[in-house]
């Protein structure tokens, strides 16, 4: 932290600048929005540069930065650095768009995707929401890694020194030949020696001296080779290991960065792991891990580091770091997470299911499509037998037309990210959703193409998906795609409004469940619909 206690300045730049805040470091700042534009100023003529998840912000003026969340909500944080290398932090929290759902709308499709699998929230934007603590790795467990590694690797290498300097140490028997006359207790198996015989007896021979008889004796000598430095050698060592796999990780990941903002964000996530690699090695060199025969964790080991407040707490830190997943308890973390569009279409699913489940009176389980590859494939058996699944984000590969392939892509691969089959007799028949994260009537008509696209090229057992719908958070703009007859003539179509508290949420169950219903005959509308006027 810098010596002068610098403030971040935070100025809304949609138009005329006006300041919205300012925050200490440490502090929060709440009122931005996403997809807004912002100056971020500092207090500090020693700081150099701002990075927001690792990506340098742009200096429009010295100590004057431009940033715009994007399409993100919730807390970023915000690193400023100064030329001693030293870092001051400063939070920033983000809120969604008005134009297409509130707060409280946000917050309940949080809560909705957390109570049916907090992974789904996991991603790469730069904003940040807190987590408890369950589950496993997912898609984004490389992700989780990094924001571990970078929060708590630095705190778990302080801690391994501070062991350095006063390691675990055990008395350990060592077999070592001594002076006779230094003994003062004879073993068992010295009485086998003639001469000590021979003394005892009080018929040394002439020319013999005492002093050259020694003894083998068991010495007790210092040793830091003990379980509890060994559970931790196991420990460090995984988190060399975890360093060498988030160097290749970060290597390799460009997100959805430009060219040039994903080469400064790889360089400073390269030296960020690089010293930590290299404190690590010097770690290794030094007792007492020199001292340490085999690196294992045992339950002697954990007894011993449980028993030892500067053991356990590097332990409890090492373990925090090179953790995956998420569990619920007391204790809370801030990883990142997908952009506002991808919880909006995280929601979308989770919605879907727990309403299908309520409309259909069926219960869906987890288990894996018979047609496609998908990232979540959910499935239920209807009462007339008919098996249905519910897929997000499957995967369509370009395959070609000779393709033997369940699912497969006329054009490029696809991922529609929703994707309801149902299977009877005749095969497989598809209903596809596609989230779109966006309101008004020239952003809806251009998400359209990805209607048509998919309504045109997808193929699951033979056959095109039967409609194609996106689905809107707030109004679509141009009533005519809402239609029902517009959705039975073209096969595509909207549905608005469908978010939390949304009428789109049962027009959408209702559309599904009428075309279940239809099975083989043609999917016939029971709903009239309004007149427009298209300009």
């Amino acid at each position: 932290m810098s010596a002068q206690n610098p403030h971040l300045v935070v100025l809304e730049a949609n138009g005329l600048l006006r300041e919205l805040g300012r925050v200490q470091v440490g502090g929060l700042l709440r009122g931005l929005r996403e997809d807004s534009q912002y100056q971020l100023a500092i207090e500090d003529a020693g700081i150099r540069s701002l990075y927001i998840d690792d990506v340098p912000l742009v200096q429009e003026s010295p100590g004057k930065f431009s940033w715009s969340p994007g399409f993100f909500a919730g807390r970023v944080e915000v690193v400023a650095t100064g030329a001693s290398g030293i870092e001051s932090l400063f939070f920033l929290e983000v809120s969604p768009a008005t134009h297409k759902v509130s707060d409280e709308q946000f917050g309940s499709m949080i809560a909705a995707i957390r109570a049916f699998d907090e992974q789904f929230l996991l991603g790469n934007a730069s904003s940040c929401l807190s987590f408890g603590r369950n589950g496993t790795g997912g898609r984004f467990d490389m992700h989780v890694r990094w924001e571990r590694m970078r929060k708590h690797g630095s705190s778990f290498l302080e801690c391994v020194a501070a062991i350095v300097r006063t390691p675990h140490a055990n008395l350990k028997p060592v077999t070592n030949a001594l002076p006779l006359a230094r003994v003062k207790r004879l073993p068992t198996q010295a009485m086998r020696d003639r001469r000590i015989i021979a003394l005892a007896a009080g018929q040394v021979s002439e020319g013999e001296s005492v002093e050259t008889i020694q003894v083998q004796v068991q010495v007790p000598t210092v040793t830091v080779d003990t379980p509890a430095n060994r559970a931790l050698c196991a420990l460090l060592n995984r988190f060399r290991q975890s360093l060498l796999e988030l160097k290749a990780w970060v290597e390799s990941d460009d997100g959805e960065l430009s060219k040039s903002d994903a080469i400064a964000r790889r360089n400073r996530r390269l030296g960020i792991l690089r010293t930590l690699e290299s404190e690590a090695r010097r770690l290794f060199s030094v007792y007492p891990f020199k001292g340490v025969s085999k690196a294992e964790t045992t339950s002697a080991g954990l007894t011993q580091i449980s028993a030892n407040p500067l053991y356990a707490r590097a332990y409890r830190t090492g373990t925090d770091t090179l953790r995956v997943g998420t569990r619920q308890d007391a204790s809370h973390e801030f990883l990142h997470v997908g952009p506002s569009w991808g919880v909006y279409e995280t929601w979308c699913y989770v919605e879907i299911v727990d309403s299908l489940t309520q409309a259909l009176g069926t219960r869906f389980s987890i288990g894996q499509s018979v047609y496609a590859n998908a990232d979540v494939a959910m499935h239920a058996t209807l009462p007339d037998g008919r098996r249905v699944e519910l897929l997000f984000q499957a995967t369509f590969p370009s395959v070609g037309l000779e393709s033997k392939k369940s699912g497969w892509s006329l054009s490029r691969e696809r991922r529609p990210d929703i994707t309801v089959v149902v299977i009877d007799e005749s095969g497989p028949q598809t209903f596809i959703f596609d989230s779109k994260y966006r309101s008004g009537r020239a952003n809806v008509l251009d998400a359209m193409a990805s209607a048509h696209i998919y309504h045109d090229a997808l193929y699951l057992g033979g056959r095109r998906p039967d409609y194609c719908l996106l689905l809107l958070p707030a109004d679509a703009g141009v009533a005519s795609l809402t239609y029902r007859e517009t959705w039975q003539k073209y096969g595509v179509g909207t549905i608005s409004e469908f978010s939390v508290g949304g009428e789109g949420v049962s027009r959408c169950v209702q559309a599904i469940t009428e075309w279940l219903q239809a099975v083989e005959r043609p999917f016939t509308i029971t709903i009239e619909s309004k007149e427009e006027t298209v300009k």
